[in-house]
């Protein structure tokens, strides 16, 4: 009868996780990432193992084996088809739902935990359904580049659900699982290190709710061996990251360093930043809206907001059950999103796709929560009248977000209202203008992206802006921006030299009279001797 029930139960989870996610079958590739990665895979031949783990790149920042062959994959099995890739990515979505609910089931299994039979048997299925319809998924799972928080994710929880395991058995097999899966996490997306804590607090946590009064001395003999244990796996585990790290890049992204500039120069204002980040993130998971794919910043109140949970994170620290354990563990999956706030390693320096492995967390915890104050027959059925609603609620505000993600259009266009002063934003959005054939719209878009480029010149805006003269059969207007690129450069634009070449080469192929053909090599010959001055440079 129980192994029915939970048939059934995730036989209504994967039907609703295809329901709110069914737009993302015919959904574009978005150019924020997707055609970069697709056109990286289009070169790779086989399976290349050697070149996924030890690229043997001069510098690198993203190190992600892992989630990499999962595209090699994608490659080798439906030949980089969108609508399969797509599939994959709701795969592994459906696939940690899957784990939440069973990790709030193991929980509720554990001896003193103290849930109702009657509201017990539901706050699985809720969690799970919870956290797929949560609205902050979206970006995770409609964005291919996403994948690598879904996958980070499914370790982690298969981690969770390992130690949990491990609790309730005492099968050391299932800590060496927890270990190997984590080890798996760490090579999806480097932000998986982060759930070192929730590994010590997951095995520290006890059954029973209360005040830790302390440790006695017969306690900390005990845990002393694991403690250590512990410290030593999880130690060697990132250890081999850093080595396997150091083995494909020689050296460090310069956005690495510079990040650690800006922190190390002033910890007091680094501190902030962190401080205002947690706070949003934390809000996100409450209040997800408004959704944007591009946020630039966030309102410093946050840093008020962040005070008051640093304080309640203490005082969880002092309570040892599972909800403050897991509240904690998702707030340390947080952590690596701090630095990315200083806007120096990724395109934008918050995303919604960094809460998505701590909703996990969040939602186990305030499922569990809530199931300990509904066991009276009244309030457990007002309990599960709501919670109906807040799905429905959820599940139709993820819909609505999938079909803005099902366009590049859609996408962009509500990016750029949301962030206005996001150049990347705004350049997007007229790439997706041009391959509608809206070419003037999307001379208006590229012209506000480089208006928005800074104290530092960059060269794509222009070169797009270029391009759709060169659509157009406009030749002569799209040289003349190939030379104004020039000068806003102060000669030092290999773009627009190489766009020009490539024109002037097309237009010689293309040339009727042997005058014009002449005139044509003469104007790239000189072309070419600004390219040979560059290289010099």
């Amino acid at each position: 009868m129980k192994m029915n029930k939970r048939l059934l139960d995730l036989a209504l989870l994967g039907g609703l996780v295809l329901i709110i996610f069914s737009p993302v079958f015919t959904a574009d590739l978005i150019t924020g990432d997707d055609f970069d990665r697709i056109k990286s895979l289009s070169r790779f031949e086989g399976w290349q193992l050697d070149k996924i783990f030890f690229r043997g790149s001069k510098a690198g920042l993203y190190y992600r084996p892992l989630s990499f062959l999962s595209f090699v994959a994608d490659k080798q099995f439906w030949g980089l088809h969108p609508g399969m890739m797509h599939a994959v990515n709701l795969f592994f979505h459906f696939a940690n739902s899957v784990l939440v609910y069973f990790i709030l089931a193991t929980i509720l299994s554990l001896k003193g935990i103290i849930v109702s039979e009657r509201i017990g048997r539901w706050l699985p299925l809720i969690a799970a359904v919870l956290f797929a319809s949560h609205p902050i998924t979206t970006e995770s799972v409609c964005w291919l580049a996403g994948r690598t928080d879904l996958m980070a994710g499914f370790f982690v929880l298969a981690s969770t659900l390992a130690l949990l395991r491990y609790k309730v058995s005492q099968n050391k097999l299932y800590l060496i699982v927890a270990f190997i899966t984590f080890a798996m996490g760490i090579l999806s997306k480097e932000v998986a290190i982060a759930f070192v804590p929730g590994m010590f607090l997951i095995l520290w946590a006890r059954n029973v709710d209360g005040q830790l009064k302390g440790l006695s001395g017969q306690s900390l003999v005990k845990w002393l061996p694991k403690l250590l244990l512990m410290l030593v796996l999880s130690g060697g585990i990132v250890w081999l990251f850093v080595l396997l790290r150091q083995a494909a890049f020689a050296s460090s992204s310069s956005r690495i360093g510079m990040t650690l500039k800006f922190i190390f120069n002033d910890l007091y204002y680094a501190m902030f930043v962190c401080l205002r980040a947690f706070g949003f993130y934390v809000k996100k998971f409450f209040m997800p809206y408004p959704l944007n794919f591009a946020i630039l910043g966030v309102d410093p109140l946050y840093e008020l907001l962040a005070m008051i949970l640093v304080v309640g994170c203490f005082i969880l620290l002092c309570r040892r059950n599972y909800v403050s354990v897991f509240i904690l563990t998702g707030v340390a999956l947080l952590t690596p999103a701090f630095p990315i706030a200083f806007s120096q390693i990724a395109w934008t320096p918050y995303a919604e796709r960094y809460v998505y492995i701590s909703t996990a967390f969040f939602v186990v915890a305030l499922v569990c929560w809530c199931g300990r104050y509904l066991s009276h027959k009244k309030i457990s059925s007002l309990g599960l009248a709501l919670s109906v609603v807040l799905v429905c609620a959820s599940s139709a505000a993820t819909y609505q977000r999938s079909l803005v993600w099902q366009s590049n259009l859609l996408l962009w266009q509500d990016t750029t209202v949301k962030s206005p002063l996001h150049a990347s934003a705004w350049n997007d959005y007229g790439v997706a203008l041009f391959h509608e054939g809206e070419f003037e719209k999307a001379k208006e878009m590229y012209q506000k992206a480089a208006s928005l480029n800074g104290l530092f010149y960059k060269e794509k805006y222009d070169l797009n802006y270029a391009d759709v003269f060169v659509e157009q059969g406009r030749y002569e207007d799209a040289k003349k921006t190939y030379s104004a690129m020039h000068e806003k450069s102060k000669g030092r634009s290999k773009g627009a030299l190489k766009a020009w070449r490539e024109l002037l080469g097309r237009q010689i192929s293309q040339a009727d009279s042997s005058a014009e053909k002449e005139s044509l090599e003469a104007e790239l010959r000189d072309v070419s001797a600004l390219m040979s001055e560059i290289r010099k440079n």
